[in-house]
């Protein structure tokens, strides 16, 4: 009896540490799995230099590494922060929901979504999203990742699964692809900032000469394959070197960036801008609804409405065209 009473409890010591080995065994895969994971990740984005390129990238990595049913990314635009970009990468779930999540991700949740500093999970997606689902959808967990700089949201990524816990035992992996996106970002913002010191000019930030150059030449090519007329205006602040002379240089240099941001103020949205060099500008665009002489009045008049204040007394400028 001694005897089979030390063989029961030797059996049940070897069959919890079957049970351990196998737990321990399991996190191993999960382990490595999780590590594959981040890496491909890793190879995915850390060489892209694009922020659109960033962005799909991440979709698709996460969808084919994940076995996502969507994978959606909003950011601000880093050539101007006032705009979302979007981008998505879906697959067996209806056009329908990803018109919705691309309207809620830059447009009508846009204010609620930067105020989300943690990883949310979301399980309650048939109440939630009833009207835009679809039977056939088989989503049942939504994630949103926020992507933050210095504590301020700069975009988020969404992803969802058709299994319910697929998420749980995730946050370290999804904070570690939060990260990853993070770097990546940064990489993009630097090259980014690098591109704009070669071509935008230091002091009023608008196009330099060489950008001018390189635009001109896709300009006529457009307007010629679209049968458009192109125009080019020559712009000079009139007797610039007397405010030099009469004010000094600092008082010049503020001239120069005040007229700049007028006149980009009250031009098209589709126009481009340049500085030709010294006191003299160039804008280009295409055909309009206005007359040339009706641009070239209200250049004139925004840049003579402009007052500026010295030691010498306040004084305006104008401009020729």
């Amino acid at each position: 009896l001694q005897y089979q009473e030390k063989l029961r409890k030797v059996n049940e010591e070897l069959g919890i540490q079957k049970i351990r080995v196998e737990s321990a065994i399991r996190q191993v895969n999960k382990s490595n799995v999780e590590m594959s994971l981040q890496n491909e990740v890793l190879r995915k984005v850390s060489t892209t230099i694009g922020q659109y390129e960033l962005m799909s990238n991440t979709t698709q990595v996460l969808c084919e590494t994940m076995g996502l049913k969507f994978c959606a990314v909003a950011m601000r635009d880093i050539a101007n922060e006032r705009r979302v970009e979007y981008c998505e990468n879906h697959s067996d779930i209806s056009d329908e929901f990803m018109v919705y999540i691309k309207e809620c991700l830059t447009v009508s949740r846009v204010k609620d979504l930067i105020n989300i500093k943690k990883i949310h999970i979301d399980k309650a997606i048939h109440r939630l999203y009833a009207n835009v689902l679809k039977q056939q959808d088989e989503l049942s967990v939504i994630v949103t990742i926020p992507i933050l700089i210095d504590d301020t949201v700069h975009g988020v990524i969404v992803c969802g699964h058709e299994r319910q816990d697929y998420f749980d035992e995730s946050l370290t992996v999804l904070e570690n692809i939060s990260a990853q996106y993070l770097m990546a970002l940064r990489n993009v913002k630097l090259y980014y900032q690098t591109q704009q010191l070669a071509i935008r000019d230091g002091l009023t930030g608008l196009f330099n000469r060489r950008q001018l150059n390189v635009l001109v030449e896709q300009f006529c090519k457009r307007s010629l394959e679209e049968k458009v007329s192109l125009t080019a205006v020559l712009i000079d602040i009139d007797n610039f070197k007397r405010v030099n002379d009469t004010y000094g240089h600092d008082i010049g240099d503020i001239v120069l960036k005040n007229v700049a941001k007028t006149i980009m103020k009250n031009i098209g949205k589709d126009d481009f801008f340049f500085r030709w060099g010294g006191e003299e500008f160039v804008l280009l665009f295409q055909e309009k609804e206005f007359t040339h002489h009706q641009i070239a009045e209200r250049l004139l008049k925004c840049v003579q409405e402009l007052s500026f204040d010295s030691k010498e007394g306040t004084f305006s400028v104008t401009v020729s065209i």
